[in-house]
């Protein structure tokens, strides 16, 4: 659905966000946006109606956020346990359809 392909512990950006926050991937699924919960009732695709029901749904980290509540997220030794130390510490995460998230570098209009 998207050009990119991202890798856990990938720098990205919202490309929808004028002035975005930087976000880290700490995990990339197979579920639907049609099919994940972010709310009782609320999946990905209802708040993102303009994208595709089929992409899949990335899970990102505000990387301010991470650098000021668990400095030490960079050391995780495998990048798939970011999002699972992150659950443990009881860190938020969130949702986006994959085609809304461009590399940090990348352009972003």
């Amino acid at each position: 659905m998207t050009e990119y392909d991202y890798a856990v512990g990938d720098i990205v950006v919202d490309k929808e966000d004028e002035n975005p926050d930087k976000a880290v991937v700490v995990r990339k699924t197979d579920m639907r946006i049609k099919d994940w919960e972010v709310e009782s009732g609320t999946t990905v695709f209802d708040t993102n109606p303009e994208c595709d029901e089929d992409e899949d749904t990335v899970l990102v980290g505000f990387k301010d956020y991470l650098d000021e509540q668990w400095p030490e997220w960079e050391d995780v030794d495998d990048p798939e346990d970011l999002y699972y130390r992150m659950v443990d510490k009881g860190l938020k995460w969130y949702c986006f359809p994959e085609s809304r998230l461009v590399p940090e570098e990348g352009d972003i209009e």
